[in-house]
């Protein structure tokens, strides 16, 4: 019986054959190899993308198919039967041929993470495609006779073909420790050769007359040479592909340990500088707060003592030292503000505020300076400019008041202009800020480090003119923060025009809102409570306000003011934050939970405490104002104001202090103020026998 070219017999005892064991021995060394080699190449087919997936696919499919070929064809030469008479080169190329395709399109079909169904649809395609080359490679052997084959024994290797084609692709699919794709290696070669043994079982030859063979036939030992040179050529590109593989591998590895590695030391670099950064902040903060303490004294002092009357000379000396000691704070905040800048530390605040009020303020605090120089001050903002803009006021006022000044430090005669307006057909609305002067002019090669931190136009200039060299470099990032642009053109010996531009909004006027409960008029007596554990600011604070008519009731730390608190009804609390016992902001929220209206009294943060978030962290500790130290007095009236209803414009002037009319002053208070004087006096010079004792 003949089905599709096949003879099958079920009867006919055949020409007896047999098979060489060292060479089966060697057909199932091979079919290993090719099996290891192939589950190493489907692994690398699993983990790669695009045209190296492909190019994997390929050689997995190269290896294994060849495999198998060569397994059979070795198999075949293991072979021998009295009638053999050779082997047809044609079919024995084109069996290879399908045993490669088979099995390439098998694995690409399989996928990375294959279900049930995909595994089993490729196992038979790969299956059928290692019977139909088992079978061609058995046409190809040419025979003085013809071949049959047992039914049963053939339907039995078919089956066995596709179940190991199954079971080697999801062994492709699943194993990928080295020693699993050893075993299943050799499962696979068991497989492959049970089903080549299994049809070579089942195969009879039928003797015949002796014909003449075929003109083209391979011989056996042709096609043993040919078999060894293929299967040479597959296994050596397979054992050389992974040893490139493994190397590239190996490379990989070590090349992400140092990776790893630098990423640790990275992370460690990064640790430690946040470390530092931490230690620097923890250190400004603590000299801003040790040094803004004693200059509160100085600062203090000197402003109580030019309100009173005093002959000119004793009032310049002083006006000298208060200047002195203004230009110290001056530069201790430049480089506070320049540390927040360069933590990222710096918030910006977003509130309306307006652009007009500030430039007639910078006009106002420079017109000493200018009337010395007589140099003329022009503002000048244009009409389509709101009277009230979004932004931080702060910060706008910082900037303008940096550029200004160094106007006037660098013009000795002429004029400086301030000219704030839109930049045309800009959108959003970006304001441009120009402050133009007459002075000595920058040269082109200088301008482009004027925005570096401690730079100046040369040496001379920081002996001639002072400074740190911070100011312009601190408006940059400030102008920056704000997303913006700052720049400048100038020409020697004409003079100057900085310039900075920022985004803005229209504003609105902003609605003053009481806090705080309720107490006497704006401008009558107000019981007020100070906490405050140094003895200096103690006597600073009693002098600035004496003249103000409060009654002022002082405690040394939190947990006393807390018990003033609650057995005392105050109008309002000036809470110092760093105080021994118990500090102010924990005070502050242990006031808050008092009962009764003592929990709603308004407190002020009065503190030297003036980092980055120092004044939010205070606010969200229940504080209602935050005045930093050294106390500027006005600053000090207003924030009082603010927090006993608003007081108008006219309320508030009755609050200012003696020294707008000092002839206001009654006896009794210069008396005060005096003794006040002279304790603090006392206080800093030491004994006459200390004095020799240092001496």
């Amino acid at each position: 019986m003949t089905i599709l070219g096949i003879c099958f017999d079920s009867t006919s005892p055949g020409v007896t054959h047999g098979h060489d064991l060292g060479l089966v021995i060697l057909s199932f060394v091979i079919a290993a190899l090719a099996s290891f080699c192939s589950l190493d190449m489907a692994e690398r087919v699993r983990a790669s993308e695009g045209r190296t997936r492909l190019f994997w696919l390929a050689m997995a499919g190269l290896t294994l198919g060849g495999g198998i070929w060569s397994m059979h064809f070795i198999a075949m030469t293991a072979f021998h039967s009295p009638i053999e008479q050779g082997y047809d080169p044609d079919l024995t190329l084109l069996s290879g041929l399908i045993a490669v395709a088979s099995v390439t399109i098998g694995l690409a079909a399989l996928g990375r993470k294959p279900g049930l169904l995909r595994l089993v649809g490729a196992g038979a395609f790969v299956g059928m495609g290692v019977v139909v080359m088992h079978y061609m490679g058995m046409s190809a052997m040419k025979i003085a006779g013809e071949i049959a084959y047992r039914p049963e024994i053939f339907s039995a290797s078919v089956v066995i073909a596709l179940a190991a084609s199954t079971v080697a692709l999801w062994l492709a699919a699943n194993l990928t420790k080295l020693w699993q794709r050893a075993g299943a290696a050799i499962v696979m070669a068991v497989a492959i050769s049970g089903m080549h043994y299994t049809g070579m079982m089942g195969t009879v030859l039928i003797a015949a007359p002796v014909i003449t063979p075929p003109e083209m036939l391979f011989s056996k030992t042709v096609l043993a040479a040919f078999v060894a040179i293929s299967t040479g050529c597959f296994i050596a590109i397979a054992l050389v592909l992974a040893f490139i593989e493994r190397r590239l591998e190996a490379n990989s590895v070590r090349e992400a340990q140092r990776l790893r590695e630098l990423n640790a030391d990275l992370e460690h670099a990064r640790r430690e500088a946040e470390a530092a950064n931490r230690a620097k902040s923890a250190f400004l903060a603590t000299m801003s707060h040790e040094i803004r303490t004693p200059m509160n004294g100085v600062l203090g002092m000197l402003e109580v003592t030019l309100r009173q009357r005093i002959d000119e000379t004793m009032r310049d000396h002083l006006t000298l030292a208060r200047d002195s000691a203004m230009n110290l704070l001056t530069i201790l905040n430049d480089i506070l503000d320049y540390s927040k800048l360069e933590a990222g530390q710096l918030q910006l605040e977003r509130m309306s505020f307006s652009p007009r009020a500030v430039a007639d303020e910078i006009a106002s605090m420079l017109t000493s300076s200018i009337m010395q120089k007589k140099v003329r001050l022009d503002v000048s903002i244009d009409t389509l400019v709101p009277a009230w803009i979004m932004g931080d006021p702060t910060r706008f006022r910082q900037i303008l008041l940096n550029l200004a000044s160094n106007a006037v430090k660098f013009t000795d005669a002429g004029s400086i202009a301030i000219r704030i307006g839109y930049v045309d057909g800009a959108t959003p609305h970006i304001l441009r800020v120009e402050v133009r002067d007459t002075g000595i002019g920058i040269p082109e090669d200088i301008r482009a480090k004027l925005f570096h931190r401690f730079s100046q136009a040369d040496a001379s200039t920081t002996r001639r003119f002072g400074g740190t060299g911070l100011g312009l470099a601190i408006s940059r990032e400030l102008v920056a923060c704000m997303g913006g642009e700052i720049g400048v053109d100038s020409t020697v010996g004409e003079g100057s025009t900085f310039w900075f531009e920022i985004p803005t909004e229209p504003g609105a006027e902003p609605e003053v809102k009481a806090t705080g409960r309720p107490v006497a008029t704006s401008g009558a007596r107000l019981r007020i409570l100070v906490a405050e554990d140094n003895a200096v600011n103690q006597k600073v604070l009693r002098t600035l306000l004496s003249g103000q008519g409060h009654d002022l009731h002082f405690v040394s730390d939190g947990s006393q003011a807390v018990d003033a608190a609650r057995d005392g009804a105050f109008d309002l609390v000036l809470m110092d934050v760093s105080m021994p016992v118990m500090d102010g902001p924990t005070a502050t929220r242990h006031i808050r939970a008092l009962p009764n209206a003592a929990a709603r009294v308004p407190i002020i943060a009065l503190t030297a405490n003036a980092m980055a978030g120092d004044r939010e962290t205070y606010i969200a500790a229940g504080m209602n104002d935050y005045v930093s130290k050294p106390v500027n007095l006005d600053l000090l009236l207003a924030a009082i104001a603010r927090q006993t209803h608003g007081a108008a414009p006219d309320a508030l002037s009755e609050m200012l202090p003696p020294a707008m009319n000092a002839s206001q002053l009654d006896e009794a208070t210069l008396a005060a103020v005096n003794a006040d004087l002279d304790d603090l006096l006392a206080a800093f010079d030491p004994p006459p026998s200390q004095r020799n004792e240092a001496a």
